[in-house]
């Protein structure tokens, strides 16, 4: 068994009790182009793939196979592989927060390849200031061992997590309310709009939007006409995993893009 196609992760707990959603393994296949001399672009025949992904034990042996995708190849792309809620919600319940894994690609054979921990090497022609370079290079390195960069493009783990515990601070939802300022769920997908071949998570997200009456309050203000609105008081941001142009994944927070909290004012 390859060791290179065995990667770990850790989870990471707190006091708070999670109902686990969905886990899936994101795994790039690089597919290899065979170079020519004439500039006219040639059909590339999809090839077929089968990516197998398997538990295996601090030995490296495997365990159970947990997951499988049949898929056609082309290009370089990603694949999603699902993994078992209870291997995740196990994981996290014991005092051993790791998962090992292991991956395989069959019928990747010379046309594609798997991006794993430290990427792909790429092949240089090799001259005689190269062999010299190597010549020293392999004598500095002799006494240090140097680490490898891990690959931004490498395996990673995407989970979706419920907190089965609400927050008492919560902002009142309108169904529990008539005619008073509340809190009204709006969700918001990604995929409605077409923008989920390249955003990874969340699929879709609860907005809010803030609805419903306020009291004038004292006679001074009815007095003056002032009137009180509904709006919102209180936000938190959203953070996005999405593919850049160069197909690596970029995380960020899109500020103030959930209501948390309405009132009136």
């Amino acid at each position: 068994m390859n060791s290179d196609n065995i990667f770990q992760f850790s989870l990471t707990r707190d006091n708070r009790t999670y109902e686990i959603q969905s886990a899936s393994v994101l795994v790039q296949v690089k597919f290899k182009r065979k170079r020519k001399n004439s500039r006219r672009k040639v059909k590339v025949k999809p090839r077929r793939i089968r990516l197998i992904l398997s538990t295996v034990d601090d030995e490296g042996h495997i365990i159970q196979q947990i997951s499988q995708k049949k898929a056609r190849i082309s290009r370089t792309n990603w694949f999603k592989l699902f993994l078992p809620n209870s291997l995740i919600q196990k994981t996290l319940l014991s005092d051993n927060t790791g998962i090992k894994l292991h991956i395989r690609c069959r019928g990747c054979k010379k046309f594609a390849k798997l991006v794993l921990l430290h990427g792909t090497k790429r092949k240089r022609k090799r001259t005689k200031k190269n062999k010299n370079k190597k010549r020293r290079q392999q004598m500095r390195s002799r006494s240090i061992r140097k680490k490898r960069k891990l690959s931004r493009l490498r395996p990673f783990l995407l989970i979706h997590t419920k907190v089965k515990i609400r927050s008492r601070r919560e902002t009142y939802r309108c169904e529990n309310t008539k005619d008073q300022c509340c809190k009204v769920p709006l969700v918001f997908s990604f995929g409605e709009i077409g923008w989920s071949d390249w955003v990874i998570s969340p699929p879709s997200f609860n907005t809010n939007v803030c609805s419903g009456g306020c009291n004038s309050g004292s006679s001074w203000n009815r007095d003056y006409n002032i009137t009180y609105h509904c709006t919102e008081r209180k936000h938190k941001p959203l953070r996005i995993m999405y593919f850049d142009r160069t197909g690596a994944v970029i995380i960020s927070e899109l500020p103030k893009l959930i209501v948390t909290e309405c009132g009136c004012s």
